[in-house]
């Protein structure tokens, strides 16, 4: 007989389009963030986006609980025979998110009290449904699938409780439990405690109070006060609402991970420490914030430590007084003084009601301001974010976005938010957040009834894990409106800073070594004739053109970042003269070494190590002494018509000039007193 303070399971069936535990749990395919990070994001998300009306601020408290096995699974139906057994040790650890001043679970308890999609509160789609977006204007999520962290974090149990203020004015306390678990594991590793019946194993079960074929929430209020007993969790009282959800039987050094070979940050310790950096890595922008502008700033606590402003790591309140730039010029005076920093409006015309896309706000800081000298020895921005600086001895830029719930979306040290933005010194960091113009309405006719402001468009273009924005298709029309902010806000950050802070060699080394092929070879064409071939032998007429000559290349090898090797052939359909010339591709097309000199004063930064030809060509090659300059050596090639397809060195019956040239970076790039 189950008792009155037992939660009956619902085992879910195999069923016609249903979805499984494993394919659940693999919908967001986001290896890239560590859990504990992906948990955070989301859990905040929810909470934000559930915001109750009336209320300044939204209160989030994450803990780690410590609780008896025994005490909290015999209110379990079946979960002590499997997880009871599976886990051997009587204390367990939980961890818990709990918010306040957000609405709750609201909605009806089933789907059976539903009239219509519309009826359906955030009970139904947080516990009961996998993939229903949320609908509220300036929402964080829009797809439903982020929910799945909570089953990845922990065994796969998440326990919901909820208090919520009803239609008619009375507070009402919900809890129910959910487990999603890869139904193709070993059967000792299974927890939903399946019967004979189920032939199948779906990986899906609910706890609740039992109707019909089906569970529900409890809603008792003595019952769901015993469950949280269990877990040392104080109910919600007087006026509160809100939703805790409880992530039991956590391995810590799981959540953690593995660092590897690299030396553990002070945070990757333990999961308390590491939840406080979460937190501030991606909510810094509405983090105990003032000047937020959207309503309901966030105010967070870990194991009931309130990570505060004053509390905050220097580079994530550098990130928040960055934000403030774009939406209250007045915060820049009191905090940011002695940084050099700039504001900066991103514009496009043609598509919205304002030209006004957003803001840019970006600053560029000494490592002292962010306490990395001594005594403090703090790590560098890229640890704090948990991003790649791609430089050896310079800093790349950092660029992050982010929209009206205040989460960065991302930071950014590669790709179009920063390919042509100039690098910093090994002691200084380029920092900046790009804010959009969330309410500023798209007049583009295609988009006007699928993205009504700039806001729904940014939210539509994210993905699941929110990690991103991409342009999309809507009815057959682009809008661009993404690729376009990002044109602009380079350009806009090199206005600032680009003619003063010219590259250094070193950023220009390691530019240069991550496009030297490019660099070298046009990226369209590649392995036909330029139709630039051409110069003069002895002194005689010039020749060239495309019906005379064509090149293959063959191979390309870096060899480290100063050294390239190039393995090529040419083709000509006579006796005549070739003249080979390197050249960078730019924007603009490509840009020979003398009008790089020329134009941006300093000296061209390829030079020719050594060319090597193949033995039987019987061609010398006149080899110039202006390594700087336009490298141009004159080939006398011999008569043939035959196409010739090889690898560098490799002998062929019939062979045309096989050639190795390593090409190395300038050594020394001279600069005008100008610059």
């Amino acid at each position: 007989m189950i008792n009155l303070t037992e939660l009956s399971v619902d085992i879910a069936k195999v069923d016609r389009m249903s979805q499984s535990g494993s394919s659940l749990l693999r919908l967001i395919q986001n290896e890239e963030l560590p859990t504990l990070d992906l948990l955070v994001r989301e859990a905040l998300q929810n909470s934000l986006d559930a915001k109750r009306e009336g209320f300044s601020n939204v209160q989030v408290d994450l803990n780690l609980k410590t609780f008896n096995k025994n005490e909290v699974l015999q209110y379990f139906e079946g979960l002590q025979d499997t997880i009871g057994k599976f886990f051997t040790e009587t204390e367990q650890k939980a961890l818990t998110i709990s918010d306040s001043n957000t609405e709750g679970l609201t909605g009806p308890l089933s789907y059976e009290d539903m009239e219509s999609r519309a009826d359906q509160g955030n009970l139904l789609n947080l516990i009961y449904e996998i993939g229903r977006p949320q609908e509220k204007e300036g929402a964080g999520g829009s797809w439903g699938l982020g929910k799945t962290v909570y089953f990845r974090a922990g065994i796969g149990l998440v326990i919901y409780y909820s208090r919520i203020l009803t239609e008619d004015k009375k507070y009402e306390s919900r809890l129910a439990a959910c487990l999603i678990e890869n139904e193709e594991k070993k059967e000792e590793e299974i927890f939903i405690p399946y019967t004979s019946e189920h032939k199948l194993k779906r990986g899906i079960a609910w706890w609740g109070r039992s109707e019909g074929d089906k569970t529900v929430p409890i809603t008792d209020e003595n019952e769901i006060d015993l469950i949280l007993q269990s877990f040392n969790i104080e109910p919600y009282k007087n006026e509160e609402t809100g939703t805790t959800v409880i992530l039991p039987f956590i391995q810590e050094k799981n959540l953690l991970g593995e660092q590897g070979e690299r030396q553990q940050l002070p945070w990757e310790s333990s999961v308390e420490k590491y939840l406080k950096i979460a937190v501030q890595r991606w909510y810094s922008p509405r983090l105990n914030n003032v000047y937020y502008p959207y309503g309901g700033r966030l105010e967070c606590a870990v194991n009931n430590d309130f990570v505060t402003r004053e509390k905050m790591e220097p580079v994530f309140l550098l990130m928040q007084n960055l934000y403030n730039l774009t939406v209250d010029e007045d915060s820049r005076k009191e905090k940011l003084q002695g940084i050099e920093h700039y504001v900066e409006t991103i514009k496009t015309r043609g598509i919205l009601k304002d030209s006004e896309a957003g803001k840019l706000s970006f600053a560029i800081v000494h490592e002292d301001k962010l306490a990395m000298g001594p005594p403090d020895n703090l790590p560098s921005p890229y640890q704090y974010f948990d991003i790649v600086n791609y430089g050896e001895n310079e800093n790349y830029p950092i660029i992050s976005h982010t929209r009206m719930p205040g989460m960065i979306v991302s930071y950014n040290t590669s790709g179009e938010w920063v390919n042509k933005v100039n690098t910093q010194d090994e002691h200084h960091y380029l920092i900046g957040i790009f804010v959009p113009n969330s309410n500023n309405e798209i007049t583009d006719v295609h988009f006007r009834e699928g993205a009504p402001n700039v806001e729904a468009y940014l939210r539509n273009t994210e993905k699941a894990d929110h990690r991103s924005w991409v342009d999309y298709l809507y009815q057959g029309h682009r809008l661009n409106l993404v690729d376009r902010i990002q044109k602009t806000l380079t350009k806009r950050i090199n206005n600032k800073i680009g003619r003063k802070d010219k590259p250094t060699d070193t950023q220009r080394d390691a530019q240069l070594s991550n496009i030297v092929g490019q660099a070298i070879l046009p990226p369209r064409g590649y392995g036909k004739s330029s139709g630039r071939a051409g110069g003069k032998a002895g002194g005689g007429a010039p020749h060239g053109g495309r019906k005379d000559f064509s090149y293959k290349i063959q191979g390309i090898n870096i060899h480290s970042i100063n050294e390239t090797e190039i393995s090529f052939s040419i083709k000509s359909t006579g006796k005549n003269a070739a003249t080979l010339e390197i050249s960078a591709l730019s924007e603009q097309g490509t840009v020979r070494a003398d009008k790089w000199e020329e134009d941006i004063e300093t000296r061209f930064p390829f030079s020719v190590k050594q060319i090597i030809l193949d033995e039987d060509v019987g061609v010398e090659p006149i080899v110039t002494e202006e390594f700087g300059r336009s490298y141009g050596e004159v080939l006398d090639l011999p008569e043939s018509k035959d196409e010739v397809h090889g690898k560098i060195l490799v002998e062929n019956d019939d062979p045309l000039i096989q050639m190795k040239i390593s090409i190395n970076k300038a050594t020394t790039l001279e600069r005008t007193e100008n610059e």
